[in-house]
């Protein structure tokens, strides 16, 4: 998996601290397991569209929806740039 494009989010207070994400491939069961590694992650499969929660102990949260080629990534101030390291790097460690 190859991040295309990231973002801070448009139009919202906070944008250097949230992201948006887009990949080459959609986000799925290997992308859940990588991120249930490494911290609390919560899945809705009752929403129409599947729902993923994502939450680790540096403050970091990763929301998206499971099948899409896109999340939103909502770092902390005090760790920003190895939260943000992590997360790519974790993407680069998921082969397509």
């Amino acid at each position: 998996m190859r991040i295309l494009i990231s973002k801070p989010k448009k139009d919202c207070l906070d944008k250097e601290l949230i992201w948006d994400y887009v990949f080459d491939s959609i986000t799925d069961s290997r992308f859940l397991e990588k991120l249930s590694l490494s911290g609390v992650l919560e899945l809705f499969t009752d929403f129409p569209r599947p729902f993923f929660r994502f939450s680790d102990s540096s403050g970091m949260q990763i929301k998206g929806i499971l099948g899409t080629t896109s999340c939103t990534v909502f770092f902390s101030k005090t760790n920003k740039p190895e939260q943000k390291d992590f997360f790519e790097q974790l993407i680069s460690n998921l082969e397509n």
